[in-house]
């Protein structure tokens, strides 16, 4: 049965998308192209330069948005492996972090007053019925969310990495595309039940 693509499939795919950027930088900056060919043929490729509507299984399309997700998920940890081979974690905060000054360069116009909204369609925690993350508070000074569960820690340590690694890299990557966008602090921390995210302005 053909289905309708709505809005929500559409930012779906966009911070896919986005995710699979992250995975060509970082192929390109370390030198990772047989990686990559193997990530791609263990896990699945990257979508493709058309549009959504003229690439995805409209007779599945959950399915076929989740299936890209956990391709993604998969690759980059399998990318994140070979890299920490012969290289620091502190290289691969630092390039997250080039990767996050690179998008919000590139997103200039992207930002409404919301910037807890702009975060959230950048960021890819899972299917949008998971609902991994909820809004904790919003005033003057910070606002802040809670991710319910870890979505990514899982397919780190298939690869014999740590599971606390996403978030490290994660606050590197989010930390530096805000701050192309104001004042701004992105700070994460994980705990046994939650993982706490917080974005302070003017810290």
């Amino acid at each position: 049965m053909i289905e309708t693509l709505k809005p929500i499939h559409f930012v779906q795919y966009n911070r896919i998308r986005l995710q699979e950027n992250l995975e060509r930088f970082l192929v390109e900056k370390f030198n990772l192209i047989d990686t990559f060919a193997e990530a791609q043929r263990l896990y699945g490729e990257i979508s493709t330069e058309v549009s959504l509507e003229d690439q995805i299984d409209l007779d599945n399309i959950h399915n076929w948005l989740e299936s890209h997700l956990v391709a993604n998920e998969k690759r980059n940890a399998m990318l994140l492996k070979e890299i920490l081979k012969t290289n620091e974690v502190e290289s691969v905060k630092s390039a997250y972090s080039d990767y996050g000054h690179l998008l919000g360069s590139d997103q200039k116009d992207a930002v409404s007053d919301d910037i807890y909204s702009y975060a959230s369609s950048i960021l890819l925690d899972g299917m949008p019925y998971d609902k991994v993350n909820t809004l904790v508070s919003s005033d003057e000074t910070k606002i802040e969310w809670h991710g319910q569960s870890d979505v990514h820690g899982k397919y780190l340590v298939e690869q014999g990495l740590e599971a606390k690694l996403f978030y490290t890299l994660r606050e590197s990557f989010l930390d530096s595309l805000l701050k192309t966008k104001g004042n701004y602090t992105y700070q994460v921390n994980v705990s046994e039940d939650k993982i706490i995210n917080k974005i302070v302005f003017g810290a």
